[in-house]
């Protein structure tokens, strides 16, 4: 139990928006459920560094849906919304509210396409392990 309250509060600390804005919108901020969002793209790769760059079929499923799921709900237990961009093209669009379903969804396939991305975060040092 210690072990998680100490991971929820590295996601919080992660995910805590520096603005000079009151305490209350800080707490609002939602979680931009996309790689080109800096802190959703280090969250991700400490995901993805635990599984390691491995091909399909050297993929070990059960470990792959435990770190989906521990990722999915780490980042849900924060009590921030989950957005994601209306046209990942434009991101000048802006953003669209998205449920749960469609969230777990999103980390769901980010994580099982991590060697599209391998380059970027493969043997790179990231404050955050899980």
């Amino acid at each position: 139990v210690e072990e998680k309250v100490a991971r929820i509060k590295i996601f919080n600390d992660i995910l805590r928006v520096k603005s000079k804005s009151h305490e209350a919108e800080e707490e609002a901020t939602p979680i931009i459920l996309s790689l080109l969002d800096p802190t959703y793209k280090q969250v991700m790769f400490a995901a993805f560094q635990k599984l390691g760059a491995k091909h399909a079929s050297d993929r070990d499923p059960n470990e792959e849906n435990r770190v989906k799921g521990e990722t999915y709900n780490l980042l849900k237990s924060t009590g921030r919304k989950f957005m994601k961009y209306r046209n990942y093209r434009s991101r000048k669009e802006g953003f669209v509210e998205i449920d749960e379903k469609a969230a777990r969804e999103k980390i769901s396939n980010d994580i099982s396409r991590r060697l599209e991305s391998q380059a970027r975060w493969n043997g790179v040092d990231l404050i955050l392990n899980f």
